[in-house]
C-alpha cells in the first residue's frame, strides 16, 4: 500500500484563503516522492530552541572553566488543530495524521537471494538448490527524516527561498522556500472527543484533534559568520534580511531612484524646449514699410 498524497483542502474557500495568506503546513517525507500532507495552519503552538554545547575544563588556579564551543542544537515544538465540518473532511483529516504517523517509520528492504542478488555464485547455488529453504532478510534502507514548511516561520531560510523580502518591509517573506530538513521526536495525537465524531460504516472520525510534535533540525548549510563578520546564510532563521542583501537592494534602489531624476530632469528639458518653440511660432508679425510705397499724405 502507497502513502497518497494528501493536499490542502477539498473546500474551495478555505483553500484559496490558505494560498492567498500562505497559511499552510506542509510536512514531507524524504524517504519517498510524493509523501507529502498539508494542513490547514491553525497553529496553537510554536516554540523555537537554540541548544549551544560548550565542552567546560577546570583548571588549577582559575576561578571560571577553559570553554571550548562545540555546536548549536535547533529544535522547534509544533502545535496544530485539525478540524472538520463534515464527514468527508472528517475522513479526509484522519487519513492525512495516518499519513503523518507513518512519516515516523523507515523504509525496508528484503534481501532475497532470489530476487534481489545479483552476485553469481549465490544464483548458482540458488539454481543448485542449496538456497530453497533460505527466508528472505529484511533490513533496514531509510531513515525517516522529513521536511517541514509554513511560511516564513519553518522554512529553508538560510539557504533561500525563491524570493527575498524588501528593502522597504524586510519582514515580509513571499518566497516558498522548501522546509526545513530534521526529524520528529515524538509525535502526539489527541483527538476532542468532547466535541464528537462523525459516523459512517461503523466507524467514527473526530471532528477535531489536536495535533503537537518535536521537530529536530538538520542545518543543509552551516549557520555563522566569515570572517569578515557577514552571514554565511543567504537569510537568517526566520526570513528576514541580512545585512549584504539589505546593502544590495539600497543601492539597487538608489540607481533607480537617479535613473529616475534624470529621466525627470531630461523631460522637463524637453517640455521647456518644446514650450518656447510653441510660443515663436504663435508671435505676431507686423507689416514692414517698403520704399517704393507712396504715401498718400506725401505732396
Amino acid at each position: 500500500m502507497t502513502c497518497p498524497t494528501y493536499k490542502l483542502s477539498q473546500d474551495a474557500h478555505l483553500k484559496s484563503y490558505a494560498e492567498a495568506t500562505n497559511s499552510i503546513l506542509e510536512i514531507k517525507s524524504m524517504l519517498f516522492q510524493g509523501h507529502i500532507v498539508q494542513f490547514l495552519a491553525m497553529l496553537t503552538d510554536l516554540s523555537y530552541s537554540f541548544d549551544s554545547t560548550w565542552e567546560e575544563e577546570q583548571v588549577f588556579g582559575r576561578n571560571d572553566p577553559i570553554a571550548i564551543f562545540q555546536g548549536t542544537k535547533r529544535s522547534i515544538s509544533l502545535g496544530f488543530d485539525v478540524v472538520a465540518g463534515n464527514i468527508r473532511q472528517a475522513q479526509e483529516n484522519l487519513g492525512k495524521i495516518d499519513a503523518l504517523t507513518s512519516f515516523l517509520y523507515p523504509s525496508y528492504r528484503n534481501l532475497s537471494p532470489s530476487l534481489e542478488s545479483g552476485n553469481t555464485t549465490m544464483t548458482t547455488e540458488l539454481q543448485q538448490g542449496e538456497l530453497q529453504g533460505m527466508t528472505a532478510v529484511r533490513y533496514m534502507n531509510g531513515s525517516p527524516l522529513v521536511k517541514v514548511k509554513f511560511a516564513n516561520l519553518l522554512n529553508n531560510n538560510l539557504s533561500g527561498v525563491d524570493q527575498l523580502a524588501t528593502v522597504e518591509d524586510p519582514f515580509s517573506q513571499t518566497g516558498t522556500g522548501d522546509g526545513l530538513l530534521g526529524f520528529i521526536s515524538g509525535l502526539t495525537v489527541n483527538p476532542k472527543l468532547e466535541l464528537g465524531t462523525f459516523t459512517a460504516n461503523m466507524k467514527h472520525f473526530p471532528k477535531a484533534l489536536s495535533i503537537s510534535f518535536n521537530f529536530n533540525v538538520l542545518h543543509q548549510q552551516t549557520p555563522g559568520y566569515d570572517s569578515d563578520g557577514k552571514w554565511l546564510g543567504k537569510s537568517h532563521f526566520f526570513g528576514t534580511l541580512t545585512d549584504e542583501t539589505i546593502q544590495r537592494q539600497e543601492e539597487e534602489a538608489l540607481a533607480q531612484s537617479v535613473q529616475q531624476f534624470i529621466e525627470d530632469e531630461n523631460n522637463f528639458l524637453d517640455n521647456t524646449s518644446l514650450a518656447v518653440s510653441d510660443e515663436d511660432a504663435l508671435e505676431p508679425e507686423f507689416p514692414t514699410s517698403d520704399s517704393s510705397d507712396t504715401s498718400p499724405f506725401e505732396p
